[in-house]
């Protein structure tokens, strides 16, 4: 169970077992929805964030367990038509039709940058000499290959960003949610004594 809904609970219950006004006529018990209206405003603000919490943070794990397979699924059905095809160029149309794999983005990114290379590298100017063409090979390949490393880290970096998004906010919801419904829980039992210290 997650961390709000343990606190949630837990405040809910204590209301329940505590709270006067959870104790009817002859004993019999009130329902839920007349415990939780006749709670203090705070009780009921932290009763409010566990609830809204508990929400957002399953319908957030709910929407990454999608993301995720939908990523996983369609990088495996990739990597199968990259393996199988000898030419880049069959698989760079292939990549377009898979937007959620990060592996087809990283092929995409590479592609395109290398064929950037390769147009420039056609435009250039003929008429160098061969001697002074030979000396710039070696360098002008190894700058090549940085441009395309390079591509390939950024390409990386936005696919990790976008597949991790969201997930800071669950860690800090995780980290957060013991602390209020603790707060909840300690402002419920001294809410409780009062009452039965204002009966004697």
């Amino acid at each position: 169970m997650a961390p709000c809904e343990d606190m949630l609970a837990s405040n809910l219950g204590f209301l329940l077992a505590n709270n006067p006004a959870a104790q009817g006529a002859g004993g019999h018990q009130l329902d839920l929805v007349q415990l939780v209206l006749s709670s203090g405003g705070v009780v009921l603000g932290v009763l409010f964030i566990l609830i809204t919490f508990s929400v957002v943070t399953t319908f957030i794990i709910g929407y990454k367990l999608f993301q995720l397979t939908h990523a996983a699924n369609e990088t495996e059905a990739f990597l199968d038509i990259f393996w199988q095809q000898k030419r880049l160029e069959p698989v760079y149309e292939q990549a377009k039709q898979h937007p959620r794999s990060p592996v087809a983005a990283m092929f995409k990114a590479g592609y395109v940058e290398l064929m950037r290379l390769t147009r420039d590298q056609n435009q250039k100017d003929d008429a160098d000499a061969a001697g002074s063409m030979r000396a710039t090979a070696a360098t002008g390949a190894g700058d090549e290959l940085e441009n395309i490393e390079r591509s390939l880290r950024r390409s990386f970096i936005a696919e990790m960003t976008h597949l991790e998004s969201l997930t800071p906010f669950l860690a800090t919801v995780g980290s957060a949610a013991p602390f209020v419904g603790l707060f909840g829980t300690v402002w419920g039992i001294m809410d409780a004594f009062r009452n039965i210290g204002s009966k004697g």
